[in-house]
């Protein structure tokens, strides 16, 4: 029995293999787990994210600090951009921190769609995983595009306006940074400005781009795991229909055999048989054609390696 956990740990993944790039931008951003803790990432990983969402916090702070001050003085200056930047902000801090509780659950779910030991590799994973790895280029290029847009065109560039609004209605703004910001100490003179606008830009560029990751995740593995490995009652439901459907098709002959060995492999089917399912709508088809010789030839491949299938799992001692 050690023998055989021992080699199922072997032949586990010793990184994931699903998606490279997403992972690869994940980690980036301390994001994810690196190779050696994936299951296990340790109070490091924590505390790194912990430091890196307080140092990305300027604009969060400065905006709320800026709409705060504004109200007190009765002046209302640039109100609406206050409130747009701090709800997108707390927006992003929500969804950073909702993905960061569940990175494990994350992690394991990648580990189980680059995992094969137990059930060989879906016909069309390498297909799939490449088209998918594509697209999560191309959603991090349009991403990247966004985020540097708003960058841009943020106050970095007005401060000449905003001297002259300063000296028209008695203001006292510190130009030249991303937002409208007030401290309760100067912050207006050289290097210190600077230095703040590069944290400005860095944390909103951080918290931007990290929060369009878990909704990229969503979208991308899920989709992946409906493709790939559904096995929830939608699936049995099909499987049914399937089978409700053979047994108002086949009305003599040998094909009655062919319902009887279909049915026989509804429960192999519910145990997240992939094969089995594709195998059986390929069926369908060709009976509908009346093409008997080769449904027979079909059937004894399909049903052979389900059989063999189910009598590895109804084998396997219980953990």
């Amino acid at each position: 029995m050690g023998d055989l956990n021992q080699k199922k740990k072997e032949e586990k993944p010793r990184d994931i293999i699903c998606m490279p790039f997403s992972i690869k931008v994940f980690r980036l951003y301390w994001f994810f787990p690196s190779a050696k803790d994936l299951l296990n990432p340790g109070k490091m990983f924590y505390i790194k994210f912990v430091l890196i969402a307080v140092y990305s916090s300027l604009v969060l702070v400065g905006s709320t600090l800026h709409l705060v001050k504004s109200i007190k003085d009765n002046s209302y200056n640039h109100a609406e951009l206050d409130i747009g930047y701090i709800i997108s902000m707390l927006a992003g801090y929500g969804l950073i921190c909702s993905y960061i509780t569940k990175v494990r659950f994350a992690v394991q779910l990648y580990l189980s769609l680059s995992d094969f030991s137990e059930f060989e590799k879906p016909y069309d994973f390498d297909e799939t995983n490449k088209k998918f790895n594509r697209y999560a280029k191309y959603h991090y290029g349009y991403v990247e595009t966004l985020v540097s847009s708003i960058l841009l065109g943020s106050n970095i560039f007005r401060g000449d306006q905003c001297r002259e609004d300063n000296e028209k209605r008695g203001l006292n703004e510190v130009c030249g940074l991303f937002t409208y910001t007030w401290m309760p100490f100067n912050i207006d003179f050289f290097p210190v400005k600077q230095l703040y606008l590069f944290q400005q830009l860095f944390g909103t560029h951080y918290v931007y781009m990290v929060a369009d990751s878990p909704t990229a995740y969503l979208k991308t593995k899920f989709t992946s795991i409906a493709r790939n490995y559904q096995q929830d009652t939608s699936y049995d439901a099909k499987l049914n229909n399937l089978c409700d459907e053979l047994k108002l098709k086949i009305k003599q002959g040998d094909e009655i055999e062919l319902l009887e060995l279909l049915l026989n492999c509804k429960i192999s089917g519910s145990l997240e048989n992939h094969y089995f399912f594709r195998s059986s709508s390929m069926l369908m088809a060709k009976i509908q054609q009346n093409e008997s010789k080769q449904v027979s030839q079909e059937v004894s491949v399909a049903s052979s390696l389900e059989q063999k299938r189910f009598d590895e799992l109804r084998k396997k001692p219980s953990e």
